[in-house]
Parts: C-alpha cells; structure tokens; sequence
C-alpha cells in the first residue's frame, strides 16, 4: 500500500515537473516575441514571428502529452490527456483562423480586384503568346524540313523516288541502298576526285582542326590586344576589321588565289589552312569579352606583380572560356563546309580532296555505276545517293552542334568575361 502511494506521488511529482518545465518553454518563446514586438515596426515579421509561435505552442503541447502519456499507468489519465490534446488543437485552429481572418479578408480583396483589372491585358497576354508560337512553329517546320526530307530520302529505295509514284513523308521501305550507291560510285573512280569516303572525312578533319586551332591563337592575341592596348589608331582598326565583314567572301577568292599560286601553295594543304587563320567574327568576340573583365581585376594583377603574358594566361583566358568554346565552334564549322575555295585551289588528282569537295564531284552522279542502282528513268539523278552524301557530310558537325548548340548561344549572346 505504501509503495502504491509512493509510485503514486512520486508520477504526481513528475507531471508537476513536466508541465512546469514545457511551460518555461512557451513563456521564453513568448516573451521574445514580445520583444520583437516593441522593437520592430515590421509587420510582414511580426506576422511570421506570431505564426511561428502558434506553431511553437503546438508542438510544445505535443511533446509536454508525450512525456505525460509515458510516465502515466492510470488508463483514464491517459484518456483524459488524449482529449485535452485534441480539444486545446481545435481551439488554437480556431483562434488562428480568427487572428488571420482580416488579413487574408484583405489579401483575397487585393487578389480579386487586381484580377479583374489584369483580365483583359491577361486575353491580350494569353493571344500575343498563342500567335507567338505559332509563328515559331511555322518558322521551325521550314528550318527542320529540308533536313528532314534530306534524311528520309537517303534512306528511300529507288522505287520510292519513281516520279510516277505518289510521294509519301515516310519510306515505304528503309534501305541502305543510296549509301551503298554512294561508295559505288565514289570507289568506281567515276568520280573526278581520286580519294576513298574515309580519305574524304581524314582530309576534312585534319585540315579543320588544324586551321581552327591556328585561327583560335590569332583570334585571342588580336582581341587581347585589341582589348588591353590603348592605342589612337584603335578605333580606326576596329573599323576597317569590321567593315570587311561586309564584303562577301566570293569577291576575296580570285585574289587569294592569286596570292597562293604565286607563293607556289596550289595543290597543297597550306593553302586550305592559310585563308582561314584570321576570322574578324571571332576576333571582335574575344576583344569584347577581354575588355569585360574588368581594369579593376589588371590592376590587381600588377599589384601582385604578375608580368602581362601571366595575367593574359591565368587570369584573362581562363575568364573567358564561354567565348573560348564559341569561336572554336564556328570556325570549326566556317572550315569544315568551305567549298568553293577547296574546288579552286586543288586539283581533280588530288589527295586532300575533303568532303565538301566529295558532294561537289557527286552533283553530276548517274544512276548506272557499279551495277543497278535504281530504275532507269532515275538513273539521271539519283537522289537517294545525292542526299545520302549530303546526310554523311552534315552529321559530324550536326552532332557536335546538337551537344553544344547552348555554349555557342551563349557565348554569342554573353561575349564577356566570367568573373570569379
């Protein structure tokens, strides 16, 4: 019986201490609510401080039931505490719901004038983006198009292309036949220039990368110097660079060529490279994105006493590696589909015919090479294999764009320096 009593004072004790120490708890959060109160003159913090403490004693009473309900044995104390919590939740629910009500009366008053003034700019908002997607659409289907077709058609049979049959978007049958064609024709030396497919895509690719990494160094140093040399003529230079952007590059090929011949580099691989060291485009990005670093980060620089060619190499071109990967790109590709100063600088015998060339010498192919290659009505244009050519060459690049066509618009878009 005294251990009973004792059990029993001692649960007593400790419900006393439970709730006295959660007490504490809420009366701290609510006296430094207080505080910020009196101090504060912020009403958007205010509110939040209040809902905090709301949530604060909500929990506090979840905890304080959670400690009761562990030391207590008595069934119905443990059914008292359980509707207690319950009723005390509903009545904070409640009291909130009232201390929120005039604000969120007044929110939804503002929400519901602001949109029925905001309606008719919202139809007219709702009609420009409807009309803008359209003609974006419109605009992709003739962009994507030609290319589509280019694709599907390399991979028709002869029978699709027979003139005398209706034309559908899809092959009727997906065949190799036009690739196959292609190496026929190519390998039969039907072809002006005496070089195999792969000698085709070895030429290009030597030839582009070597003359995007000779233009990239032109490129930098010219804008470098453009950027951080100050110079009375730099106006005048920037001018005259931009202003051969005007002149299409067909009207310069009769003079180069005549340059290349006299300097003996016709027929040679120099003279696929030569042309392509200085692109004006690239140079007046790097400049730009040079100057977009800053004076403040080059007078750093020198305080630290770094020389000119350490603050060019660690600080300036790690800067601007956007702008970097951009001109890459577009020279890399400027170089890959150069055509016409290929098929005038090089001869039909020669061995660093690249692939533009290859789609030039195909222009004038026949269906009648290497055993059949489609209907006879067709053999005067064989288009599967024409276009067959034509998918090969662009896929190269058409990859590499595909993987970094957002480094390209942003490089053009930004054309600065990336601060670190």
């Amino acid at each position: 019986m005294e251990k009973n009593n004792l059990s029993q004072t001692s649960e007593l004790i400790n419900r006393k201490e439970i709730n006295l120490h959660f007490k504490q708890k809420y009366l701290e959060s609510k006296t430094n609510f207080l505080k910020l109160k009196e101090s504060s003159s912020n009403k958007e913090l205010i509110r939040e401080k209040r809902k905090e403490l709301s949530e604060f004693k909500i929990i506090n009473k979840h905890e304080k039931h959670d400690e009761l309900y562990k030391i207590t044995s008595n069934l119905f104390v443990k059914l008292f505490l359980s509707i207690t919590l319950r009723l005390s939740l509903k009545v904070n629910s409640i009291g909130n719901y009232f201390i929120n009500f005039k604000y969120n009366y007044l929110i939804n008053r503002k929400t519901i004038f602001t949109s029925s003034m905001a309606g008719e700019s919202l139809k007219k908002r709702i009609i420009l983006k409807v009309l803008q997607a359209l003609f974006l659409f419109v605009i992709a289907v003739i962009i994507i198009f030609p290319f589509y077709w280019m694709i599907l058609t390399s991979f028709r049979t002869t029978n699709d292309l027979d003139p005398t049959r209706p034309m559908s978007f899809w092959p009727e049958t997906w065949s190799l036949e036009g690739y196959k064609a292609l190496f026929e024709y190519i390998n039969s030396n039907d072809l002006k220039y005496f070089v195999s497919v792969p000698r085709f895509f070895l030429n290009s690719i030597i030839i582009s990368v070597i003359s995007t990494a000779l233009q990239l160094v032109v490129s930098v140093i010219a804008g470098f110097g453009l950027a951080n040399y100050r110079t009375k003529a730099k106006g005048v230079i920037l001018i005259i660079l931009l202003s051969t952007l005007m002149i299409p590059g067909e009207a310069l090929l009769l003079g180069q060529y005549i340059f290349m011949v006299k300097l003996k580099l016709k027929d040679n691989i120099l003279a696929l490279i030569l042309p392509f060291l200085s692109n004006v485009f690239t140079i007046y990005l790097m400049s730009q994105a040079f100057e977009r670093i800053g004076k403040s980060v080059k007078s750093a620089s020198k305080v630290d006493g770094l020389s000119t060619f350490k603050y060019f190499w660690k600080i300036a071109l790690p800067s601007i590696k956007s702008v970097l990967i951009t001109s890459l790109i577009i020279s890399l590709i400027s170089s890959w589909n150069a055509v016409l100063w290929p098929t005038m600088i090089l001869k039909t015998d020669s061995g660093w015919a690249t692939v533009p060339m290859m789609l030039w010498g195909i222009m004038s192919a026949t269906g009648g090479v290497g055993g059949d290659v489609g209907l006879e009505e067709l053999a005067r244009d064989p288009q599967n294999l024409k276009l067959a050519g034509a998918t090969l060459s662009i896929l190269p690049m058409l990859i590499m764009f595909l993987f970094t066509n957002r480094l390209i618009i942003n490089g053009i878009t930004r054309g600065r320096g990336e601060k670190g």
